[in-house]
Order: C-alpha cells, then sequence, then structure tokens
C-alpha cells in the first residue's frame, strides 16, 4: 500500500514536471508579469506619485500599460495571482490530457496564449482611455491585472471549448456558440451602460470587454489555426 502511494505521488510530480517543461513559457512569461505586478504593488502602497502614474485615467495616458501591473489592496493582488496560475494549470492540463487520447495539435499555442490576452488587455484600456476622455471622466481612475486575468480567461474558454467539441465531433457547433456567448457579452455591455451609465459601469465595461476580446482572439486562433 505504501509503495502504491509513493509510485502514485512520483507519478504526479514526473507529470508536472513534463507539464512544466513543455509549456515553460507560458509560465515563466506570467511568472515574469506577476514577480512586476507585485513590486509595483508594495511599491506603490508607499509612494503616491508612482500610485498616480500605475493607474489609467483621464489624465494618464501612460496608465493604458503601466495600470496592468498594481493591485491597490493585497486581497485583490492575491485573488489575481491565484486567478492566473490557476488558469495556466488548467489550460496546459486539459491540452496535455486531449493530447494523451491521440489528439494532437498542429499548431502550437504557448505564443498565442503568452501574447493575445496581453494584447486584448492594452486594446481594453486604449477603449477604456478613449471614453474616459471623451465622456470627461475625469475622477475615475483603474487599475489591475483582472484586466489582463479576463482575457485569459476568455482566450481559454474559446480554445477548451474547440477542442472538446472538436473531440466530440461537434465542431460546427463552435461558431455559433461563439458567436452567441459574444452577443450575450455585448447586450450586458449596452444594458449595463443604458441604466447605469458608463461613469458608474466603467470598472464592469473594462472587466467584460476584456473577457470579450479574450474570447474573440481565441475564437480566432481556434477557427484559423486549429480547424
Amino acid at each position: 500500500m505504501v509503495g502504491a502511494r509513493l509510485s502514485s505521488k512520483t507519478e504526479i510530480v514526473s507529470v508536472l514536471k513534463l507539464l512544466f517543461k513543455k509549456y515553460k513559457n507560458i509560465y515563466m512569461f506570467y511568472i515574469g508579469l506577476i514577480v512586476v505586478l507585485i513590486l509595483v504593488s508594495l511599491t506603490a502602497l508607499f509612494d503616491s506619485e508612482l500610485a498616480e502614474l500605475f493607474t489609467l485615467s483621464a489624465r494618464n495616458p501612460f496608465g493604458i500599460l503601466s495600470s496592468i501591473f498594481m493591485q491597490n489592496s493585497f486581497s485583490s493582488l492575491t485573488i489575481n495571482i491565484f486567478s492566473v496560475f490557476l488558469l495556466i494549470f488548467i489550460f496546459t492540463n486539459l491540452n496535455s490530457i486531449l493530447e494523451a487520447y491521440n489528439f494532437s495539435l498542429k499548431y502550437d499555442l504557448s505564443k498565442s496564449f503568452v501574447f493575445l490576452p496581453l494584447i486584448s488587455s492594452i486594446i481594453t484600456n486604449i477603449i477604456t482611455y478613449a471614453i474616459l476622455t471623451d465622456y470627461n471622466l475625469s475622477n475615475v481612475t483603474l487599475s489591475g491585472f483582472h484586466v489582463l486575468v479576463q482575457p485569459i480567461l476568455g482566450f481559454s474558454i474559446s480554445i477548451v471549448l474547440f477542442m472538446l467539441l472538436m473531440f466530440k465531433g461537434y465542431k460546427k457547433f463552435f461558431l455559433p456558440i461563439s458567436i452567441i456567448l459574444l452577443g450575450l457579452l455585448c447586450l450586458y455591455i449596452i444594458y449595463n451602460i443604458y441604466f447605469f451609465g458608463l461613469g458608474n459601469f466603467i470598472f464592469d465595461f473594462q472587466r467584460f470587454l476584456s473577457l470579450s476580446l479574450g474570447l474573440f482572439s481565441g475564437a480566432v486562433v481556434a477557427i484559423l489555426k486549429l480547424g
């Protein structure tokens, strides 16, 4: 019994080592981003000028990029770090499980998983900044790693959904399901803007827009590269 437990633990460790080795670029990239996030967030707690530089507002266009790397609370910092690694772990594990069933991918997803969520978060902040300036929302300041976590979630949902449907032989349903998901998100955003106004909804607007862009980018990769 003890030998069997030790054998199981050894197998798990071996699988995790192989998983990290195969997807090393993904893990190392996001570990680097997390280190920057932690350093900036902790420093900003004691430096108000630095904190202002790392916020997105109508007065600070540099926040389009810099605001991604600052959390203004320890709880948010912890949740977002945990969320990133949980999503990466689930995504890479599902890829490995499907490959174990001889479901081979023609395209290496590592580069897309590294860059597309980051690009989606930057596009989200560009649109958000344009809204802040055009509607003169000078009292609104935004920052947080959530704007990157949401595209990672959206991208992962699209890719995993595509692979599961393809694995089951239902690939033709991927496009209509993706359109429905994106349509529902857009309707949700429009509904809340109409009833609550941009000023009150701007944080959730940023969050759901970045999620939508993650879903969209994942769907594009799935259709063009994996199909």
